[in-house]
């Protein structure tokens, strides 16, 4: 079950991501650095040391299997060029902690979270050749902003804050009109509808300014990139009452379920079709840090999360039950598990933990059993 053990990082691993290439895995820490590892021979590559402070999140660039970002303490955004083992670019635009950076799945945007309260998108469809240039200031909230998703086919972002509101946006590229209004809605636990929001009727594609801003009265943003107009719209609006919410999943391929997990030890599965709560999945003792889907060739689609109460629990994403749990003082890992991620064909997982470590799973000796119990 258990496939090895990363060592290397000085204080705790915040987070894990697998390039897409499956080669490489990258993992961030209180210790500053971001590190990249060869999974099969369980290796350290390269240390990217550039930040000045705990580094929360690192992501691979889907397409360009050189480069990684990573988001700090220390209020920037550094793209990395692996290779040469050096900063390319570093983004500066935030005014406090970068809780999170992630990459589309398509590679010509990045998204980034924040302490300042905004969530912020960047043009990176010139990478690596020009810089990453700041397109749209998404969010000024009540508190931090601490994690944003885009969904597999790019048409959704997912923004979570610790106040407990997750919001889902629709992105576009040259796909709407210009005039057409579409209406916000909000769901809550009871879900109950809000009201719509207003858009400016007229405006001039081509005269805006590159850096947009979503107003308090409008929840609609236009911005230039070098190839396109992308239009994002507020789409509805789920609110997590007396929780604070810590990250955010898409259910791969279809992007119809979302899942979120929270400092109170749940994690809620939401329909993104249907904008409401499907499934609050309980079981965990302590803060949940991390959920992801997996889909299984024989379970079908798993939702897979970690916690500070040191297990990780597979879920049936469909229906809520639980598949299994793994963990615990009497299991090889006795720590607080902050991160939890799959490589892209689903084999392997990585856990990012308190210990300084990265764990490694083997997913199909972990889930074998269950299939000879008939889930």
């Amino acid at each position: 079950m258990w496939a090895g053990q990363l060592s290397g990082h000085k204080a705790w691993v915040e987070h894990c991501s697998f390039s897409s290439n499956l080669t490489r895995l990258a993992s961030c820490s209180g210790d500053g650095t971001v590190r990249v590892w060869d999974v099969d021979q369980q290796k350290c590559l390269a240390v990217l040391a550039g930040h000045t402070a705990e580094v929360w999140s690192c992501h691979w660039h889907p397409k360009q299997f050189n480069l990684l970002c990573s988001s700090s303490s220390d209020h920037s955004v550094i793209v990395w060029d692996v290779e040469r083992e050096q900063a390319l670019f570093v983004l500066r635009e935030h005014e406090d902690t970068v809780w999170c950076c992630r990459f589309s799945p398509d590679g010509s945007l990045l998204v980034s979270t924040s302490s300042d309260k905004t969530v912020k998108l960047w043009c990176c469809d010139q990478l690596p050749a020009r810089k990453p240039e700041l397109v749209a200031t998404l969010e000024r909230r009540s508190d931090a902003l601490e994690c944003a998703e885009f969904s597999p086919d790019c048409l959704l972002l997912c923004t979570v804050c610790r106040d407990g509101n997750i919001r889902l946006w629709k992105m576009s590229h040259n796909q709407r009109d210009m005039n057409e209004l579409t209406s916000e809605q909000t769901v809550g636990d009871t879900g109950t509808p809000h009201s719509p929001c207003h858009f400016a009727d007229k405006l001039h594609l081509r005269e805006l300014s590159p850096v947009c801003e979503s107003p308090d009265t409008s929840e609609d943003v236009f911005c230039e990139t070098s190839q396109s107009i992308l239009h994002i719209t507020l789409y509805c609006q789920l609110r997590r009452r007396r929780a604070w919410v810590r990250a955010c999943a898409f259910s791969p391929l279809d992007s119809h379920l979302l899942a979120t997990c929270s400092s109170d030890g749940r994690i809620c599965v939401w329909s993104t079709d249907q904008r409401r709560l499907i499934h609050e999945l309980c079981g965990h003792k302590n803060i949940v840090w991390s959920c992801v889907f997996l889909r299984h060739k024989h379970l079908g689609l798993v939702l897979v999360s970690c916690s500070s109460d040191q297990t990780i629990r597979f879920w049936k994403a469909q229906s809520g039950e639980v598949l299994h749990v793994i963990g615990g003082l009497s299991e090889q890992v006795s720590c607080q598990l902050f991160s939890c991620c799959f490589s892209t064909n689903g084999y392997r997982c990585a856990l990012g933990a308190e210990d300084n470590n990265i764990h490694l799973l083997d997913v199909d000796c972990c889930l074998s059993a269950l299939q000879l119990k008939g889930f």
